[in-house]
């Protein structure tokens, strides 16, 4: 091979993995609420893009948006999908259902002002990592909160998505359903911020029972919706009974939840642990191929 096919060679691959060009628009309020704010990355060039909307994890009582994933914002950007990542209000200064309504608002306001910023507003999916992967599947599951009548344009849109990403997500925020299906009592603090309860003892109250069920993604998974990829950091491997939190909130064995519900009720689910994919950067090729190939790119 001469030096000038070498150089072009090597450019050539350098092209292949570099980031496409985009504009990015930071901090853009969706809301009054300073935490509902997202980042948006917009490929050059191709016409409107469709986008995903990415929602941080943190258990609800943490987190943020930045840095917006640079890596997925790269890859999806080479296939020319637009990227938001987008904060939400946090407990314990806010309750369910506020973090899934405000991911629901996001997707409007990217709907209301598609025009702005060069989206296809019919092609929008979702993604999410742990306490995000709830919100994602709360917003992809419930009906369209689209309002017509409503005085506010951004209520007036569709929350009706195409497809979900989820990473590590909870199959239930029912305490009643991990003692059943995970065989522990043990909760998370942040449990009980997330519904505005004292403690997690209080979370038994039948207060609580409604909420619990409609914030839990086992309770809402229905033929119909969106296609999902759920993806899980670790290898499946059987819960021991009475485990931690910080052994069972990320395990696989949600997922199996997950997916035995959408079995049963003929949802379209596609379950993956990091032994499928070679660990978290095989799960981004796929779920970026998962996405576009959804959203007809």
């Amino acid at each position: 091979m001469t030096r000038l096919r070498i150089v072009a060679a090597a450019l050539a691959c350098a092209a292949a993995v570099l980031p496409a060009r985009s504009a990015t628009y930071p901090d853009l309020r969706y809301g009054p609420d300073g935490l509902q704010s997202l980042d948006l990355h917009v490929p050059d060039g191709g016409g409107p893009a469709p986008v995903v909307v990415y929602f941080h994890g943190g258990a609800f009582v943490g987190g943020d948006k930045h840095p917006c994933a640079p890596q997925l914002t790269a890859l999806l950007g080479q296939r020319g999908i637009a990227f938001a990542c987008a904060d939400y209000r946090l407990a314990p200064a806010v309750h369910f259902p506020t973090p899934m309504r405000d991911g629901a608002r996001a997707v409007q306001w990217l709907r209301a002002h598609a025009a702005d910023y060069g989206l296809d507003p019919s092609r929008v999916a979702l993604m999410g990592l742990s306490a995000g992967a709830g919100v994602a599947l709360w917003v992809a599951f419930h009906p369209d909160a689209a309002d017509p009548a409503s005085p506010d344009p951004v209520l007036r849109q569709s929350t009706a998505v195409a497809a979900v990403v989820t990473g590590n997500a909870q199959a239930t925020y029912d305490p009643a359903d991990i003692a059943a299906r995970l065989h522990t009592d043990r909760l998370p603090r942040w449990l009980a911020q997330f519904y505005g309860a004292a403690s997690t003892a209080d979370l038994a109250d039948a207060r609580f029972r409604d909420a619990e069920a409609d914030a839990s993604p086992i309770h809402t998974l229905h033929a119909g919706g969106p296609p999902v990829l759920a993806w899980y950091g670790k290898a499946a491997e059987p819960l021991p009974p009475d485990s931690a939190p910080a052994d069972y909130v990320h395990s696989p064995a949600q997922g199996e939840i997950l997916a035995e519900t959408a079995r049963e009720r003929g949802a379209p689910l596609t379950l993956r642990t990091a032994a499928d994919t070679g660990g978290w950067r095989g799960f981004l090729g796929e779920a970026v191929d998962f996405l576009a190939n959804r959203l007809g790119r």
